[in-house]
C-alpha cells in the first residue's frame, strides 16, 4: 500500500536519454509478484475457476491481443492488454479470498484508507510549499515549483506544485486517493460508532482535497 522507492539504475533506466521511473527493469516487479501469487493460489487451491469461465477468458484474451495486433502498436498495446489481464487477475483473486478472509479484507481497507490520508497530507503540504518536505527516504521526489519536469498548475499568474506524495507522479496519486475515497465511503456507510463516523468523516475530508491537491 505505502510506496517506497528504491532507485536501482540499469541499462534500461536511461532509454529517453535521463533516469526514467517508467523504463527501469525494476519497476516491473510487481508483474512478477502478481504472477507468483497467481501460482501459490494455483498451487494451494485457494482459488478455483471452472472450465466455462476459463474458456470465456481465453476467448476475451484472444480478442483483446488480435486488435492489439492490427493497430500496429503490438508490443505496446500488447503489454497494455497484459496489464489489462492482470488487473482482471487480480481482482478475481481478491474477491474469491474475500469470501474466506473477509476480516482479513476489512482491515486491508481501513490500512489503505489510512495511508492515503497521510498521502493526502503530504500532497496538501506540497501543493502549499511549492517544494519537497524532505522525505526523501519514504521516497518522495525532489520536487521545486522552479524544476522542470515537474507537476505543476499556473493559476493568475502563481505557479502552484502538484501534490506528489511519496508517489512518482500526481496522476497515480490521484488514483490511490480516488481509490480510497470510495474504501472511505463504504466504510462510512457500514459504521456503527459514533466516533469512528466522525473520524471516517474528517478523513473523507481530507482525502478529497488531497484529491485536489494532485490537480
Amino acid at each position: 500500500y505505502f510506496p517506497i522507492r528504491i532507485l536501482i539504475p540499469s541499462s534500461t533506466s536511461n532509454l529517453l536519454g535521463s533516469f526514467s521511473d517508467f523504463t527501469a527493469i525494476w519497476l516491473y516487479l510487481s508483474d512478477i509478484l502478481l504472477f507468483l501469487i497467481l501460482l501459490i493460489a494455483f498451487l494451494t487451491k485457494s482459488v478455483k475457476i471452472s472450465k466455462d469461465n476459463l474458456k470465456i477468458s481465453l476467448v476475451i484474451i484472444t480478442i483483446l491481443y488480435f486488435f492489439s495486433y492490427l493497430s500496429g502498436f503490438q508490443f505496446i498495446n500488447g503489454y497494455w492488454v497484459l496489464k489489462f489481464i492482470e488487473l482482471g487477475v487480480l481482482f478475481w483473486i481478491t474477491s474469491n479470498l474475500s469470501l474466506k478472509y473477509e476480516v482479513y479484507l476489512k482491515f486491508g481497507i481501513k490500512v489503505f484508507v489510512v495511508i492515503a490520508v497521510f498521502q493526502s497530507l503530504l500532497a496538501i503540504s506540497q501543493h502549499f510549499s511549492g517544494q519537497s518536505l524532505g522525505l526523501y527516504l519514504l521516497g518522495e521526489s525532489h520536487l521545486s515549483t522552479t524544476w522542470y519536469q515537474v507537476a505543476k498548475v499556473v493559476t493568475h499568474g502563481t505557479t502552484y506544485l502538484r501534490g506528489y506524495g511519496t508517489f512518482p507522479h500526481p496522476n497515480v496519486l490521484s488514483a490511490y486517493i480516488f481509490t480510497a475515497i470510495l474504501w472511505n465511503i463504504l466504510l462510512l456507510h457500514h459504521v456503527v460508532e459514533r466516533k469512528m463516523a466522525y473520524i471516517l468523516q474528517i478523513s473523507l475530508i481530507t482525502l478529497i482535497t488531497g484529491l485536489f491537491a494532485t490537480f
